[in-house]
């Protein structure tokens, strides 16, 4: 398989809860659109991993209490009821599309219309003069960087968040591993009422390929540790550090399987709550879309290879994964999949893919570590 590359545009689909297909058609105008679907709604409202997540960092936190928010994108308006049940003294809840009448509804019947300022705009157009302690928002696609929603973020902060103020969530990290992709194989080909359909077989693996599968994996179907691609620190992050991701990995099987392809998922981690403060939670609340943890909406995105293989326990795989936009002024994203020699390829130093190589080389860096340390320990007695 050395030299296989798969490459998949990613998009906003137009159905987003019936398919979770990520098409090629997104613009600024549809992406809001979309937004106006009440069952892209219900889904995430539904999503409780999701929606706990943001009430628990939210309300436990005791951050909020006589602060001014902004929620970036606030669609029905939950996130901004939770910041004023947690004590804001001022809400601005952002949303660009028509949902936004509904969320002045919602703001109404819960009784917090004094609190929570519904404003029907996108961030980038509001005026600069507000200026807000903390924002909030949920800004995380599939592979956490689909829709591109974190630009808004951005422009929120670097405009209207006042110095020192506090972004929930804080932290993101996108992460991979290998794994076998059961759940999008489910049709015996070999067997169609007694016959066999092998062309059907491989029509089935290009239509999978075409472009990015949003599936939920179970354990068993992970093949590999997992590694980091991507760390975002929302307090510092710029949109050229998201347009463009590119990165090598190695990687060792931690168990027998039928290696089909690379999936993606990610984490999230709101602020830790202020110690000094006995009212606050000492919870650091975090939000896991991985296969080990409970299902959300995000579910885990699949990328294939062109065919299967099969690996044993310890192998050492490589590829190279990219995530770039289209272009400067899309939302959506290219995925590039290259795989890689894990033999012939220059590893990162040090590496943990689990080669007896490696493995020498990241001990011998450790102990060289430990010996400065003592070293340093020395000098100051």
């Amino acid at each position: 398989m050395n030299g296989n590359k798969v490459e998949t545009a990613a998009d906003k689909s137009e159905n987003l809860v019936e398919e979770t297909v990520l098409d090629g058609s997104t613009s600024t105008s549809t992406y809001f659109e979309s937004y106006e679907d009440f069952t892209v709604h219900r889904l995430m409202l539904e999503d409780i991993p999701r929606t706990e997540s943001y009430k628990r960092a939210i309300t436990l936190s005791n951050m909020f209490k006589n602060k001014l928010v902004m929620d970036v994108g606030a669609g029905t308006g939950i996130l901004s009821l939770f910041c004023a049940q947690a004590g804001a003294k001022k809400v601005y809840a952002v949303e660009a599309s028509k949902i936004a009448l509904i969320a002045l509804e919602n703001v109404k019947e819960n009784n917090f219309a004094d609190v929570v300022e519904v404003i029907q705009s996108r961030v980038e157009d509001l005026p600069e003069s507000i200026k807000v302690d903390i924002i909030v928002s949920e800004w995380m696609g599939f592979y956490l960087l689909h829709e591109s929603m974190i630009d808004s973020v951005i422009h929120a902060r670097d405009k209207h968040l006042k110095p020192g103020g506090t972004i929930f969530p804080e932290y993101a990290t996108l992460n991979c591993a290998l794994c076998s992709a059961s759940p999008l194989f489910t049709t015996n080909w070999d067997n169609i009422f007694g016959h066999k359909m092998s062309s059907m077989k491989v029509l089935e693996r290009q239509s999978l390929m075409a472009k990015p599968q949003v599936e939920m994996l179970e354990e068993e179907d992970i093949l590999s540790v997992s590694r980091n691609i991507l760390t975002i620190d929302m307090n510092s992050v710029t949109v050229q550090d998201v347009s463009a991701i590119r990165s090598k990995v190695f990687i060792s099987t931690h168990k027998s399987g039928i290696y089909q392809g690379v999936v993606l998922w990610f984490d999230v981690t709101f602020p830790e709550p202020d110690e000094e403060n006995e009212e606050a939670s000492a919870e650091i609340v975090q939000l896991d879309t991985s296969p080990f943890s409970p299902q959300t909406h995000w579910k885990q995105t699949i990328i294939l290879w062109p065919e299967d293989r099969e690996v044993e326990e310890g192998d050492i795989v490589a590829f190279e994964l990219f995530l770039g936009r289209s272009n400067p002024e899309s939302r959506s994203y290219v995925i590039q999949l290259s795989e890689l020699d894990a033999a012939t390829e220059e590893h990162p130093v040090p590496c943990e893919c689990g080669s007896a190589k490696c493995d020498v080389v990241r001990a011998f860096l450790e102990n060289c570590d430990d010996n400065n340390e003592d070293q340093d320990m020395v000098s100051i007695n």
